[in-house]
């Protein structure tokens, strides 16, 4: 399935999230980080990512 739409039905796990936001390619990351941001997700790994 493909990720961004696994996003958009709230399919995609936090863990799932959490590897995204080590991706290269800029469009994914940035799908990820919106998503993360309206879903609210604060989880210790994704604040040290983003950090």
């Amino acid at each position: 399935m493909n990720i961004l739409r696994k996003m958009e039905e709230g399919k995609c796990s936090i863990d799932e999230l959490e590897n995204l936001l080590e991706e290269k390619n800029p469009i994914v990351l940035y799908h990820a980080m919106t998503h993360i941001g309206k879903e609210g997700i604060r989880t210790e790994k994704i604040i040290k990512k983003i950090k």
